[in-house]
């Protein structure tokens, strides 16, 4: 029986994070040197990418990370943790083809 409450705990706690969806549409600010990027998301863009994304960024995973390239008027990269041991759980997690 104790293992069968331990089971529904596990489950009500782990599943709604596991099927997370982003809004449809929402707008992130990240604060930079150089001033703040705003970022526009749509998820009928890539449902998955956003879902996880959205995820990400409303657990701080972003937080006091850096943008590691930037070419003008065109990309910037960054998502990469700078703490090892988050960006490991991270691996760790599929993220599903949008196609």
């Amino acid at each position: 029986m104790r293992r069968i409450l331990i089971a529904l705990f596990l489950c009500a706690v782990c599943l709604p994070a596991l099927f997370a969806r982003a809004p449809e549409t929402f707008m992130v600010e990240f604060e930079t040197d150089l001033g703040p990027i705003v970022m526009n998301v749509s998820r009928s863009w890539a449902p998955h990418g956003v879902d996880r994304f959205h995820e990400l960024v409303t657990s701080g995973y972003y937080d006091g990370n850096r943008f590691f390239r930037m070419l003008p008027n065109f990309v910037v990269q960054f998502g990469i943790n700078g703490d090892p041991a988050v960006s490991a759980h991270w691996e760790s997690k599929i993220l599903p083809d949008d196609a």
